[in-house]
């Protein structure tokens, strides 16, 4: 279980971390990058705090809004930033385990 500072901790970033999903499930694609952007930093201290019983990596794009990161299952890359247009842009930064 999770006490004090980190019990705290985890509380903030779950509340975030919803209401940023809560913006990206209603707003137009531009506002859906940034709060994903936000949206994956908050999972990326929650899984510092929990761990994790998956492999995720997590991977990074240079090109959106001066760099910005994001987890995955797979280590190949598919940029949520960019879709399409540039799907491969991107490379691992980091395994977690």
């Amino acid at each position: 279980t999770y006490e004090g500072m980190q019990q705290m901790e985890l509380i903030e970033i779950i509340v975030n971390a919803t209401k940023h999903a809560d913006y990206i499930a209603k707003s137009p694609i531009d506002t859906q990058r940034e709060h994903f952007k936000t949206l994956s930093k908050d999972l990326t201290y929650l899984i510092a705090i929990t761990g994790t019983a998956n492999t995720l990596y997590e991977q990074f794009c240079p090109m959106y809004d001066k760099g910005s990161a994001w987890l995955s299952t797979s280590k190949e890359v598919k940029n949520p930033y960019y879709g399409s247009k540039m799907l491969k842009c991107g490379s691992v930064k980091k395994q977690i385990n």
